[in-house]
């Protein structure tokens, strides 16, 4: 099972003036496209051999759409049964490497 989880920053969500469902309304138009399950609010999951393929393009679809995105996030954790990467920090490193995502 692979898993994205979301947990918000609420203070600069709320400077922002939106809420924890106009960011995740994205990710829950991708999930049903990628037939991506919501277990619970703000997790989702998948399992398959390909799921750890198209979980993470979803983070990088995300971030291309909106690149303040991860700017709302206090964590984005990618999870598998081996591992577990806070997306936030890794989208951040590259950017600082100047490494273009999802182009």
């Amino acid at each position: 099972m692979v898993t994205l989880s979301f947990e918000f920053d609420k203070d600069q969500i709320e400077r922002a003036g939106i809420t924890e469902e106009d960011l995740l309304r994205p990710m829950r138009n991708i999930a049903r496209r990628d037939n991506i399950v919501e277990l619970e609010y703000g997790v989702f999951g998948m399992e398959g051999s390909d799921a750890l393929c198209i979980v993470s393009m979803a983070v990088l679809e995300l971030d291309r759409a909106d690149k303040r995105y991860i700017e709302y996030l206090k964590s984005w954790r990618l999870t598998t049964e081996d591992s577990s990467e806070d997306c936030v920090k890794e989208i951040r490193k590259l950017r600082e490497r100047k490494i273009e995502i999802g182009a």
